[in-house]
């Protein structure tokens, strides 16, 4: 399988601009199966208000619009593509990450299971996902872990008993390059019980210098940078 990791370019409030660079990137990995971006990509990590009045009109639903032109994107580059969104589900509300088919079919669309991405004040409406996801895709094995997933240890214990053959791991950090020399360890030593291989996607704020971008690989407390905190763009990798 052929991964294109992008750490994304993100416009907050600006989905249009957001559906425009994801065509963009899924052009330049159109010989890839599969484009991973990060957590919350399509509409910008701090997109919610915390009210639900105004929150009903930015997150979205999977029969939108919005995640339809996705799909259209997914068929013209026959390209798997999984995408980091605020799902609104019913009255309910997810930060969730959608896998498209190379056909514009759902493959997967799991929701985190932390609770870190919501304001502690944000009403019963914002709820998290059951349990983790593994489903199969050109010959592997994928398994979803959304940013704080991977930093509580009843979660991790549920991870080491399922069976797969990647862990994707979408996340908006806002470490600056500085600073991750010393928490990429933190995150190295965390996700060490894990034996099968982490990919990190992190994305890149240009609004408001919050997030660094960065791709990296966890595999059995080690750390591969493939693509350094600092920078964006898409790396391609073989697996």
């Amino acid at each position: 399988m052929k991964l294109a990791l992008v750490s994304g370019l993100m416009a907050s409030h600006a989905v249009e601009i957001q559906l425009e660079r994801i065509e963009q990137y899924c052009e330049e990995a159109a010989d890839c199966d599969i484009i991973v971006f990060g957590e919350a990509y399509l509409q910008g990590f701090d997109r919610l208000t915390w009210s639900y009045d105004r929150d009903k009109k930015r997150a979205v639903e999977q029969n939108s619009p919005v995640i339809n032109r996705i799909q259209s994107i997914a068929q013209i580059y026959q390209l798997a593509i999984s995408i980091g969104f605020f799902e609104k589900n019913d009255e309910k509300f997810f930060s969730s990450q959608l896998y498209i088919g190379a056909t514009g079919d759902i493959l997967s669309n799991y929701r985190r299971i932390s609770q870190g991405w919501k304001d502690k004040n944000a009403g019963k409406q914002y709820q998290e996902g059951e349990d983790f996801e593994v489903f199969d895709y050109q010959g592997r094995r994928l398994v979803t872990a959304i940013c704080g997933d991977l930093w509580h240890d009843n979660l991790l214990n549920r991870l080491t008993t399922l069976e797969y053959d990647i862990c994707l791991w979408p996340v908006y950090i806002d470490y600056t390059p500085e600073e991750w020399q010393t928490a990429q360890h933190e995150y190295a030593e965390q996700t060490k019980r894990i034996s099968k291989p982490i990919y990190l996607v992190n994305s890149y704020s240009t609004d408001k210098q919050e997030a660094y971008g960065g791709v990296y690989l966890f595999e059995k407390g080690q750390i591969t940078p493939i693509l350094p905190i600092g920078s964006h763009g898409i790396v391609k990798i073989e697996h």
